[in-house]
């Protein structure tokens, strides 16, 4: 027969399951002190506390997390507390270490383990900070909106911050990223002096350093862009916790109105069918609109596809003045000159289409950087010879003529169309 064996507290094997679990002990933390200062080696404190004992010794268990490493950046000075049967209250201690490395502020979180001989209360985990004795740098945009503005107007900067909590002045580094490009579309000013390089010194205290971004205004049509500065790390100082703390974004908005080198005519709209007969004495009056900055002069070539001639030529002009804005075979702006087309004239010839075929007329105007004081008379290609170089920009429209099979340069191309 199985001898008893005594419980080591009176009667509590008698106990059911449910009065035993009530009856124990529950434990939980208290923050006494929240910081552990690297810079003055002062210990973070935590307490651990049992509501009551059943008059037996009572170890509870605590595991640690967090991001401070343990042994390198500080120590805890135990992990099992042991309470004897009369106390109700145990301090454990975080203790920082001088790393000398600036790793920025971490954290150590200490909870309660689950074990037998406690319950677990609500107040089950305890966060201290590890304070990093380096000066701690963190960024801010003051004005995070910029603006292109004309010369003579005051520009619309925009302007970054930053501070250190150290008390001597600290070269922090910084890098530029995003779509804007410095020397193209901004450049970084402090104290008003142009920053040359990738770092800037930053006094101490709240009022630190402010960067003036200032944005270059060009002649370019361009959305929205945007110039972050970003700290980089140092082994002198240490950075926000959170990557996205350690920039700071200033938008630069563009000037430029987009706009498009147009011709047009006051007789027919791009893409019309107009008759052979039309214009036979002279050509439409052109116009034209947004003329590229820098135009000096321009040059008219029309013509249409022809396997033939390749292509079928029906006016040349040039050196039309920079300064025209419309043009008109009877009634040329001095200084214009009327070149070769493919019947050997000096003139304006008007749209032909043999029967059963139909071509499109292309009016093409150019906009060039050079009055290029060209001879009279000449053909398509020394045209295009003397210009190649000098053509800011290309307006042009089209008309059709005629009705069957469409015409190209290629003659096959012209067959393949038919069938």
């Amino acid at each position: 027969m199985r001898t008893p064996q005594a419980s080591p507290v009176f009667g509590l094997d008698m106990l059911e399951p449910r009065v035993l679990l009530s009856s124990m002990p529950v434990a939980n933390l208290s923050i006494e002190n929240a910081t552990a200062d690297e810079a003055t080696l002062t210990s973070g404190v935590i307490n651990v506390t049992l509501d009551h004992s059943f008059g037996v010794e009572t170890t509870v268990k605590l595991s640690v997390k967090g991001t401070a490493k343990r042994g390198r950046e500080y120590v805890i000075s135990e992990t099992s507390v042991v309470f004897g049967p009369d106390d109700v209250s145990k301090s454990v201690t975080i203790t920082p270490l001088d790393d000398g490395q600036a790793k920025g502020d971490r954290t150590v979180v200490v909870k309660l383990a689950h074990r037998r001989g406690y319950q677990v209360g609500e107040a089950a985990s305890a966060t201290v900070t590890v304070v990093d004795k380096e000066p701690k740098v963190a960024i801010t945009t003051t004005d995070s909106q910029a603006a292109e503005t004309i010369l003579g107007q005051a520009a619309d900067t925009g302007s970054y911050h930053i501070v250190q909590s150290g008390t001597a002045p600290l070269d922090v580094a910084f890098n530029l990223c995003n779509s804007a490009k410095i020397g193209r579309d901004y450049l970084l000013y402090s104290d008003g002096v142009e920053l040359a390089g990738r770092t800037v010194t930053v006094p101490p205290g709240p009022d630190g350093v402010d960067i003036t971004l200032v944005p270059i205004d060009d002649t370019v049509v361009e959305p929205c862009r945007s110039a972050v500065l970003k700290l980089l790390s140092n082994v002198c100082y240490s950075l926000p916790a959170i990557a996205a703390d350690r920039s700071a974004k200033v938008t630069i908005a563009d000037n430029d109105v987009s706009t498009k080198f147009t011709i047009q005519s006051s007789s027919f709209k791009n893409g019309d069918h107009i008759s052979g007969s039309d214009f036979n004495l002279h050509s439409p009056t052109f116009t034209w609109e947004n003329v590229p900055g820098g135009t000096q002069s321009f040059a008219m070539i029309v013509e249409t596809p022809c396997p033939v001639f390749q292509p079928f030529v029906g006016w040349v002009v040039y050196d039309i003045p920079g300064d025209a804005t419309s043009l008109r075979s009877d009634d040329l702006p001095s200084g214009a000159k009327q070149g070769i087309n493919s019947l050997g004239t000096a003139m304006w010839l008007p749209s032909l289409a043999p029967p059963g075929t139909m071509h499109t007329y292309y009016y093409q105007l150019y906009a060039l950087d050079a009055d290029l004081s060209l001879p009279s008379g000449l053909t398509r290609a020394s045209l295009l010879s003397a210009m190649s170089g000098h053509v800011l920009g290309t307006a042009t429209i089209k008309t059709y003529c005629g009705e069957g099979i469409p015409v190209y340069n290629d003659i096959w191309s012209t067959i393949k169309s038919f069938f």
